[in-house]
């Protein structure tokens, strides 16, 4: 048995953290009167707990699982600390709201055990949480995605405001270097809380910019920097290396085995190995304004206007004001999607004031300049054209299919695209004309970005079944059926499976194709899969060039691909974060300070040389994003260089250091 929490609702600090309120306070039994969608009463639901008796009842809205908990054993007057499992119900992601006080905690702790038929009769799926705080009085274990928090920005406590930016829960203010003492002062007080640089007001750190004086000074250190570090003598003039073997010089990046690993291979015939930054964009801090009008998935009720989050915006006719509309093109439709459709660009904003009205074009070129001292040598994907067009730096870019979805399929960011539908060749075809065709410099082409495969193994099939008749997947899927003799009601799980395997391979090969027929010599780099997927990972590998990963993990040592896969592999996306400067997100990969972040470079660049399998490593992303998040709330301090434009001294020697010995590192045997 726990010890009780020695505090009332109101006041229960441990161990959970309040994240705010909710939007009403509906008391004790009115589970359904604060969701916008319609509540799906399910009924009791099993579950146990050792440290004392309880019952708990299911909801469903959204497609989402919550449960109402209550302790049976007594009306306890205190909080009591359980471990609750709850059998055949499903929760990810999870918030707790007290009833009695309407009060929002963060649940940091979930065992979560998934499998691909889930039904609420199949007590094999189940959820347990640990420390969960109850007394008497029901709590609701709910998706924060349907948590109606209340957004008054007035009102709320500045930890609240900050917090509830991104995900609840995912800013650690404890791991804080410094004393947050901003987080006691009263709101009024506290706002607006980032400067006209789009910087947090109340954190000092080497490198923060206070003056205009003061970006211009950076500007003409940086070029001190930069002459006294040129690029390494020892290389072609792709970046691939001039003193190791000479093979065969086809104009074009290639892939090959040498002494038994994996190379890419430039035009020129020189061994390559690709190490690249991503999204190397004027507008990285692309700030929203208007907040989420539109499909809020973080919250169960819309984000109210944050105007008041920023000091000194711009008065329309002034010389910033057209930073309202300068914009990262390719994050443009994601904001509009969620009904984001005013923001102020920070990065232009600051840029413009450090280099003068060609701003585009002096960040085009020092950026060039920046890669090649820091020891980068693509420019990969999600860049500005500005920047890859320049053809200084090899580079790899992502297009994405926009044909006709399966339309019963879910989707990280998209759903999943019909490769059974005519327009799908022809969307592949027109996404990669705006970069042409034969150039030199492209590397290759990454298609589509984080697919959701489901399971992996009958998910696609189960969607393209519930999809309607008129969906190519599905007619086609009806044939298969029909030469079986298998009604579409009596579908087996082989049968499931071996169509799932039937739309992964129309997938790649279509596209592969497509890519192919445009551009013979042109290399497919997969489709950035999120994580190792075995069995679109496998089949993969049929149709690629090279498979792509985006691949967040501390090491890579004794990294393999799943079935002992021989391919070559590049990491797509990697990065570590810190929180002793700029935003607050810890990233996905937090290292707390910028000597951690640099420490953890050396290592993940260390494993990935070594590694036989991998050809190249890509840094996710060139500058920080925004301080209050871009469109899906993201506010990492990832960057090379944050929002005034600024590098990362620690992380610029880091990837220098590893980069001085980068091809020494990888043709050791």
């Amino acid at each position: 048995m726990k010890k009780p929490n020695p505090c009332g609702a109101a006041r229960c600090e441990a161990p959970l953290r309040s994240l705010g309120r909710l939007d009403t306070k509906p008391g004790l039994g009115f589970v359904d009167s604060f969701f916008d969608e319609e509540v799906e009463y399910i009924g009791p639901v099993k579950c146990y707990s050792p440290q004392a008796k309880i019952s708990a009842e299911g909801y469903r809205a959204r497609g989402l699982s919550f449960v109402a908990v209550k302790i049976d054993d007594a009306d306890v007057a205190e909080w009591q600390s359980v471990t609750a499992t709850f059998y055949g119900v499903e929760l990810v992601a999870l918030d707790m709201i007290d009833l009695d006080s309407g009060t929002i905690y963060s649940i940091d702790d979930l065992d979560q055990v998934f499998l691909p038929l889930f039904s609420w009769d199949n007590e094999d799926v189940y959820s347990r949480v640990f420390n969960l705080p109850l007394r008497g009085s029901p709590v609701l274990v709910v998706d924060r995605r349907l948590v109606p928090i209340a957004f008054d920005w007035q009102t709320m406590k500045p930890a609240e405001i900050v917090d509830c930016l991104y995900k609840p829960g995912i800013t650690n203010f404890k791991s804080l270097p410094e004393r947050a003492d901003w987080m006691d002062m009263p709101t009024k007080d506290f706002l607006p809380f980032v400067d006209k640089y789009g910087q947090f007001k109340y954190r000092e750190w080497p490198g923060k910019i206070h003056s205009d004086e003061e970006l211009k000074e950076a500007a003409k250190l940086e070029e001190i920097d930069l002459n006294n570090h040129p690029p390494a003598a020892n290389l072609d003039c792709f970046g691939g290396w001039l003193d190791g073997p000479q093979l065969e010089a086809t104009g074009r990046f290639r892939i090959a085995r040498h002494n038994d690993k994996w190379w890419f291979v430039d035009p020129d015939g020189h061994l390559f190995w690709s190490l690249g930054a991503i999204r190397i964009s004027a507008s990285s801090a692309m700030t929203p304004l208007n907040g989420e009008q539109f499909e809020p998935r973080r919250y169960g009720r819309k984000m109210p206007p944050r105007h008041c989050f920023f000091e000194d915006l711009p008065q329309a006719g002034s010389p910033f004001a057209k930073f309202y509309e300068t914009c990262d093109e390719l994050l443009r439709p994601s904001y509009l999607k969620r009904g984001e459709t005013e923001w102020y660009d920070f990065s232009s904003a600051n840029l413009y004031r450090k280099y003068g009205e060609d701003y585009v074009e002096r960040f085009a070129d020092i950026a060039h300049r920046r890669l090649h001292s820091w020891g980068f040598n693509t420019v990969s994907n999600s860049s500005d054209k500005s920047v890859v067009l320049k053809r200084r730096t090899p580079y790899i870019e992502r297009v994405e299919c926009q044909s006709r979805f399966i339309e019963g399929s879910n989707g990280i960011w998209w759903k999943f695209r019909d490769p059974f539908d005519p327009s799908f060749c022809e969307k592949v075809r027109k996404a990669l004309e705006g970069y042409g065709t034969r150039d030199p410099w492209c590397v290759g082409f990454y298609v589509d970005n984080e697919i959701n495969w489901g399971d992996g193994l009958t998910d696609l099939a189960r969607w393209t079944l519930n999809s309607p008749e008129d969906q190519p997947a599905r007619i086609e899927f009806m044939k298969f059926l029909k030469e079986r003799n298998v009604a579409p009601d009596k579908v087996s799980y082989d049968e499931l499976r071996e169509f799932t395997d039937i739309i992964i391979h129309a997938y790649f090969k279509n596209t592969r194709d497509t890519i192919k027929a445009f551009d013979p010599d042109m290399l497919y780099l997969g489709c950035r899969f999120p994580g190792v997927p075995q069995n679109p990972t496998k089949i993969s590998s049929k149709y690629v060039d090279a498979i792509s990963i985006n691949l967040y993990c501390r090491s890579l040592k004794d990294w393999k691909l799943p079935f002992d896969l021989d391919c070559p592999v590049i990491i797509s996306e990697f990065h570590f974060g810190g929180l002793d400067r700029g935003p607050f997100g810890r990233s996905l990969i937090n290292c707390h300070t910028q000597e951690g972040r640099a420490k953890a470079i050396r290592r993940y660049l260390a494993d990935a040389l070594r590694n036989p399998l991998i050809i190249g490593t890509h840094w996710h992303q060139f500058s920080d994003q925004p301080v209050t998040g871009r469109f899906d709330g993201e506010y990492f301090q990832v960057g090379l260089t944050d929002v005034c434009d600024s590098p990362y001294p620690e992380t610029v020697a880091a990837f220098r250091e590893s980069a001085s010995q980068l091809y020494q590192t990888r043709a050791q045997e």
